[in-house]
């Protein structure tokens, strides 16, 4: 799926314009599938362009969330999880209203729009301070020497083992 894609982007783009890409192939998804004049498009448009979307803005809030929180990590990445559930289980109903009071093609642009304001919801992504780590010059000098005078007793070994025993006569 669109996981390796929104890995990607949000590694190269970041979290917020990940975000608000994902808001718009969703919702142009959501769009053209309203205005799809048979099944295969519909497929397409619903199938691979919302779906595509959706992936793609679920990666960089979870990303988000393991960033900002150490100690309560779990239960807030538990909770953004639910998240989802959540919105699926209100959502449910207020799409029903929109099939019920618009119709099925004003109701898909409806939820267009709503799925459109979902990349609002980037710019609340505060992008945090690169932190620079100041490395110590000897403790890498002591790891290399400690590297190199283990790979020196190996080979020695190597060459014990290798070196054939001479019979006296």
């Amino acid at each position: 799926g669109s996981g390796p894609i929104a890995s990607y982007m949000t590694n190269s783009l970041g979290w917020r314009l990940t975000t608000i890409i994902g808001s718009v192939l969703a919702s142009a998804g959501l769009a053209l599938s309203a205005l799809a004049p048979n099944i295969p498009f519909l497929f397409l448009s619903a199938g691979i362009l919302l779906g595509l979307g959706l992936g793609i803005i679920y990666l960089p809030r979870l990303d988000c969330i393991t960033q900002y929180f150490d100690k309560k990590r779990p239960f807030v990445t538990g909770l953004a999880i639910c998240g989802s559930g959540l919105g699926t289980f209100i959502f449910a109903p207020i799409t029903q209203k929109l099939l019920d009071t618009l119709g099925w093609k004003s109701a898909m642009l409806a939820v267009s729009g709503i799925c459109l304001g979902n990349g609002l919801f980037a710019f609340c992504f505060k992008p945090l301070e690169q932190v620079q780590v100041e490395t110590n010059p000897e403790v890498y000098d002591k790891l290399n020497d400690d590297k190199k005078v283990k790979e020196e007793e190996e080979e020695e070994e190597e060459k014990k083992e290798k070196k054939p025993e001479t019979k006296e006569t």
